[in-house]
């Protein structure tokens, strides 16, 4: 991707929905690396939601690792258990 492009892409903001089988079991996804390179590289802040997934914890703690080997410094999972989560006030991500 060229430069001009990244730079393109910091100017949004993004929601990027992956299924289970983009390659996140490699370190070397192509999805996930051009998806940090559009959210801003190592300055992202990347919040995972793993809300389809039976094993959402471990699934969430995937993700955080893999991104964080990426260069991303602020990826954290945001867990909705409920209705009510999801349409009350904003949630923490810690």
């Amino acid at each position: 991707m060229a430069e001009t492009e990244g730079k393109a892409f910091r100017a949004f903001r993004r929601l990027v929905i992956i299924g289970g089988s983009e390659g996140k079991a490699r370190d070397d996804s192509e999805i996930l690396k051009r998806f940090v390179r559009m959210a801003g590289g190592g300055r992202a802040r990347i919040v995972v939601i793993s809300t389809a997934s039976a094993e959402a914890g471990r699934v969430d703690a995937g993700y955080v690792r893999i991104f964080k080997t990426l260069g991303v410094e602020q990826a954290c999972p945001l867990r909705l258990e409920t209705r009510e989560q999801a349409n009350g006030p904003r949630p923490s991500t810690s």
